[in-house]
């Protein structure tokens, strides 16, 4: 073989070792939000269809007996479009927000508020396509980032995920807190963690 074929091979394998390795960290949350879009304006109604449930997540170790967490949550995003239309002038957007919470470790630092939530994230996606602006998002990536110690790593843990999604334009749901903010769903999802 030539210099350049050899060159090729080895370039092609570098490229796909990096994409399998990018796409298999992630972890995955089964089910995730159903969104309707209703009626000819297209109201957007979230529902947040996540449960309880176990995970795996990745952790490197630091030093002094610490891991840092370096890994991904992702959830689908489902979208029923019954407006039968197929494109929209405006986009029609999700709004959400996803805090994670969990118990604050003892070890050295000021910085209790981190250790406690260590995720928090917002954001918007499209979730029908339009002539302003993205097209439509189908899945949500979190990152978590943050430290452990070496007995967290060993024995794993219990966090929550806090999950909040409002449409835009707003359509109608169960509602935050027993129905305070009708337009708001909101769930708090246990995950039992286990860190390799």
């Amino acid at each position: 073989m030539n210099k350049t074929k050899i060159i090729s091979l080895i370039t092609s394998a570098i490229i796909l070792s990096l994409s399998i390795t990018s796409t298999a960290g992630a972890v995955t949350i089964t089910n995730g939000i159903d969104v309707q879009v209703d009626y000819w304006i297209g109201l957007v109604t979230p529902v947040i269809d996540m449960s309880n449930q176990s995970i795996i997540v990745n952790a490197d170790y630091s030093e002094n007996d610490t891991y840092i967490v370096d890994d991904t949550i992702d959830f689908d995003i489902n979208t029923v479009n019954n407006t039968n239309r197929t494109n929209f002038i405006f986009p029609r957007s999700m709004f959400y927000s996803v805090f994670i919470v969990r118990k604050a470790e003892i070890t050295g630092g000021l910085d209790l508020f981190r250790r406690m939530f260590p995720v928090r994230s917002f954001g918007s996606i499209n979730v029908v396509d339009s002539m302003i602006g993205n097209n439509t998002t189908n899945m949500i990536s979190i990152p978590l980032q943050y430290t452990i110690t070496n007995t967290t790593y060993d024995d794993g843990e219990e966090i929550t995920m806090h999950v909040m999604a409002m449409g835009f334009l707003p359509g109608d749901t169960v509602g935050i807190l027993g129905g305070a903010l009708p337009i708001i769903d909101y769930k708090s999802i246990k995950l039992n963690v286990t860190y390799v």
